[in-house]
């Protein structure tokens, strides 16, 4: 299930990666000008539209958006015009 975590939530993934925790919880969650990644449909499916991105935060998704968008990274980064 803990890869579905990171594959599920990919700007929330990108997110923590690039500004950390308290941004991912920002793009997961939403705010008043900011609909937040859980409101996306197949996210409702997966994780439901009020989980909380604490539950879906912890030590194995940092680990996994480190080992899978970590490589990745520098490639956009250098591919930007």
């Amino acid at each position: 299930m803990a890869p579905a975590l990171l594959a599920g939530a990919p700007e929330m993934g990108w997110a923590w990666l690039q500004q950390g925790e308290r941004k991912a919880i920002e793009v997961w969650e939403g705010h008043e000008r900011l609909r937040g990644e859980r409101q996306e449909p197949d996210q409702v499916l997966c994780f439901g539209a009020q989980r909380p991105a604490r539950e879906l935060l912890g030590e194995e998704f940092g680990r996994l958006a480190t080992d899978w968008l970590g490589p990745l990274q520098p490639r956009l980064l250098a591919a930007e015009p």
